[in-house]
Parts: structure tokens; C-alpha cells; sequence
């Protein structure tokens, strides 16, 4: 039916995304961080570290700085990135 055509393919597009606790979605390779909501948001970054302030996250292996608003490991200092919402999965009734 067409109904199962359009789910189909809404389920294939949501293939390469991340499903985060609450129900949100974040695009592949994007890690899902809590918010000062209580939801969650994406981290532009796979496998992020997810800073404490709820807005910013940080790359892989660095800590957030939230003094100096950076990422940051024992040789490097990054900038850190801003959180962006998550998508609403919409699901076709059936």
C-alpha cells in the first residue's frame, strides 16, 4: 500500500541518523547530548564529550574547558562546538 511506501522510505531516510533517549533524532555520525531542558541536543562531532554548561561539546580524547571555551587534552586546544536541537521523528498512522 501506499501507506507502507512512504514509511518505507521515511525508515530508509532515518537509517543514517542517531536516535537519541528521548526520542529525538541527530544525523549520522553526531553524538546526542543532554540540554538545559532535560532533552537532548546533537554534537556535530562523533563520539563527542558532551560539556557540562549543556551547550557546547568537544572532540573525542579533549575535555571541555568552560573557563577558556575550549577543547582541550594534554597537546591541543580546539575550539569547542555549539549544540544544535534534535529532529522529530514523524511516523505515517497506519
Amino acid at each position: 500500500t501506499l501507506q507502507m511506501g512512504i514509511l518505507f522510505v521515511a525508515l530508509l531516510g532515518l537509517s543514517s541518523a542517531l536516535v537519541c533517549p528521548d526520542g529525538g533524532m541527530c544525523e549520522d555520525k553526531n553524538t546526542c547530548c543532554k540540554n538545559t531542558e532535560g532533552g537532548y541536543g546533537c554534537c556535530p562531532l562523533p563520539h563527542a564529550e558532551c560539556c557540562s554548561d549543556h551547550l557546547h561539546c568537544c572532540y573525542e580524547g579533549t575535555v571541555c574547558d568552560l573557563v577558556h571555551a575550549k577543547c582541550v587534552n594534554k597537546t591541543v586546544s580546539l575550539p569547542w562546538m555549539r549544540r544544535v536541537p534534535t529532529k522529530q521523528v514523524l511516523l505515517v498512522p497506519q
